[in-house]
């Protein structure tokens, strides 16, 4: 038998071997082929792959790298590269090489979306939900797609709302919360750019709404009480702060006025990590002589 169809037969046998799942004899296989013969560069992409499968993640790298050497244009090896980086976590190197996947053709759901995953896990938010989007084009019944779809864009809608983009960041955060997102952190989040809009009665629905998953948080119970003072709502604040056991900054002696208004403000929102507006409600009780440590 000539040696070419021996290898052809090797070849065909280590694929067969793949299939069942007998990575190791898979293996054997093809390095034994990429070792005698450069006529079967393929090889070196089924040995990645093997490799991926039984857990051999640096040595995979290896071999996708040989490959592409040897087939620099083909979509599927800098799919499978760029699959293994991000499971290294290498992130830049994964959008490098998922990049290149879909340039030279592989434009499908599942390079998109481990493309929007590498971009996420880098943190290029904006460019991870534009690739997500991509991937839905290609998918939209894929619920693993929108679900990593709606994470990409929690994370830009809190991105714009610390930015000051409180319109787009309602929006963003109510889009979340219609699609099955729906929880404390995002209904706090839409709150506070609610707030920020002066859209208080809106603010005040979403922190009730994420008291319902959180009854017990004293934190909630605050930041309802506030919006219901700032409504003209005294007796509910009240009735919120015994119910929650939420305590008023400046101790239980302190009174409902504009000052306790501020404190609160202010504790609210560091607790929220809303520093720009904690230092705003502080300074404006600084200002006025408040001695209160």
């Amino acid at each position: 038998m000539a040696p070419t169809a021996n290898y052809a037969r090797l070849f065909r046998n280590a694929l067969d071997k793949g299939r069942a799942r007998d990575y190791p004899s898979a293996i054997e296989t093809l390095t034994r082929i990429v070792a005698e013969t450069d006529e079967y560069p393929e090889a070196w992409l089924y040995l990645g792959r093997a490799r991926h499968a039984a857990g051999e993640r640096g040595r995979a790298v290896a071999a996708y790298a040989s490959y592409l050497e040897r087939k620099p244009g083909d979509c599927a090896g800098w799919f499978f590269l760029g699959r293994e980086y991000l499971g290294l976590g290498l992130h830049q190197a994964a959008i490098k090489a998922l990049e290149a996947a879909v340039r030279l053709g592989k434009d499908d759901a599942e390079s998109w979306a481990f493309l929007g995953l590498a971009e996420l896990k880098a943190r290029r938010v904006r460019k991870a939900v534009e690739s997500f989007e991509r991937a839905m084009g290609h998918a939209p019944d894929d619920k693993r797609v929108f679900r990593a779809y709606l994470n990409a864009l929690y994370v830009q809608a809190i991105r714009t709302a610390s930015r000051d983009g409180h319109d787009l960041a309602a929006q963003m955060f109510g889009f979340v919360i219609a699609n099955g997102m729906d929880g404390t952190g995002p209904r706090v989040w839409r709150a506070r750019a609610y707030r920020n809009l002066g859209r208080l009665r809106e603010a005040l629905a979403d922190i009730e709404a994420a008291l319902g998953f959180e009854p017990d948080d004293p934190s909630l119970g605050l930041q309802a009480a506030v919006l219901r003072f700032s409504l003209g709502e005294p007796a509910a604040a009240m009735d919120i702060l015994k119910r929650t056991g939420a305590r008023l900054p400046g101790g239980d002696g302190a009174q409902l006025g504009e000052a306790s208004l501020e404190r609160w403000r202010a504790a609210v929102a560091f607790g929220q990590g809303d520093y720009r507006t904690a230092l705003a409600a502080s300074l404006s009780r600084i200002k006025k002589g408040d001695k209160d440590p």
